[in-house]
């Protein structure tokens, strides 16, 4: 999907692929949703910064699942701080977040998703 663009960039932390994540995608498959993940889209020996990038950048929504491990990983907030940078310059809604851990852990974490 390097050219294309994607409905929905997936934002997660890695060791949530198998709960949420995957079976996430398997919906999307089945709606004919197209969707950006980094395993299907970064290979070896890749510039990944630039990759994730290049995902956001062509993406109309990035969904974050906000879990315990996403809220104990710098990765995945960096993604959600930059899709929430995107909404800024943009105007437009961007980030879709998909709640797992507590509501508590994660509106004092980022008060800004409240109204989502």
């Amino acid at each position: 999907m390097t050219d294309k663009k994607a409905d929905i960039f997936v934002c997660h932390a890695s060791s949530d692929k198998e709960n949420y994540v995957h079976p996430f995608i398997e919906i999307l498959k089945r709606s004919n949703i197209t969707y950006w993940i980094d395993e299907a889209e970064i290979t070896w020996g890749e510039n990944i910064t630039r990759k994730i990038d290049e995902g956001l950048a062509k993406s109309k929504y990035v969904v974050i699942f906000l879990t315990q491990s996403f809220l104990n990983r710098n990765w995945p907030q960096t993604e959600l701080s930059n899709a929430l940078n995107l909404e800024i310059s943009t105007g437009r809604v961007v980030v879709l977040p998909l709640l797992i851990a507590s509501e508590e852990e994660i509106f004092s974490k980022y008060p800004l998703l409240r109204d989502r």
